[in-house]
């Protein structure tokens, strides 16, 4: 299958027998989705899993890519597939439907890069005919203390009516003094600034403070 084709083409060729075209004297069949047709879907998920293994395979073979410890790249990938099947854009239909083969071979190989898990690190979302990948904070969380000197992150919220007071350290870092708060503060309205404790594997600890409006720009 083209890389540049969505996997529905992909299906009416094979439905077509001659690479999508009706024969001649006989009516163009309808196009029958993959997601619809057993045998389309097993054939698009193989060629998918396989041209995502081989460019990983190649990439490590050219010290392009080392993936961690303890990561298994086709595990991952059958996983992928069976999440990915189950995604579906904002008119109900499937992304392995809609979306390119190279858009979501890209997504695969992104989270083999990162060497994530679907779901629990990361999101496949379909747009237009396009899959992106969508890495969740957990993964960025779990890349921090894999590929880092951290060793754990504390996040926080601050509600207009908490006592928050940080100072700085000889080094410039924040540090966090203290923080007051009541439950009676607790409103998704009132949220005046958020704020993560970073704790270091050798024990050292820093604050990294984001205002509202900082936090509003970052999504």
């Amino acid at each position: 299958m083209a890389q540049g084709t969505t996997a529905a083409q992909g299906a009416q060729s094979l439905q077509s027998g001659q690479g999508g075209q009706p024969q001649q004297g006989t009516q163009q069949p309808q196009t029958q989705m993959v997601s619809q047709n057993p045998t389309a879907l097993k054939k698009f998920g193989e060629e998918t899993i396989s041209s995502t293994l081989e460019r990983i395979n190649a990439m490590k073979g050219s010290g392009e890519l080392v993936l961690p410890d303890g990561y298994n790249a086709g595990n991952a990938l059958k996983s992928a597939w069976l999440y990915l099947q189950t995604i579906e854009n904002g008119r109900g239909l499937k992304a392995i439907d809609t979306c390119t083969q190279s858009s979501i071979c890209n997504c695969l190989l992104e989270m083999c890069i990162r060497g994530e898990h679907p779901k629990k690190h990361c999101y496949f979302i379909p747009c237009g005919n396009s899959l992106e990948f969508w890495e969740r904070y957990t993964g960025k969380l779990m890349r921090a203390k894999r590929d880092s000197d951290i060793a754990d992150i504390y996040p926080q919220v601050v509600y207009e009516g908490d006592e928050f007071v940080y100072t700085v350290d000889e080094l410039g870092r924040y540090q966090l003094v203290s923080h007051k708060t009541n439950i009676d503060n607790i409103d998704i309205s009132k949220i005046k600034s958020a704020y993560a404790v970073v704790v270091k594997k050798n024990g050292d600890k820093y604050l990294e403070i984001m205002t509202m409006q900082q936090v509003r720009k970052a999504w």
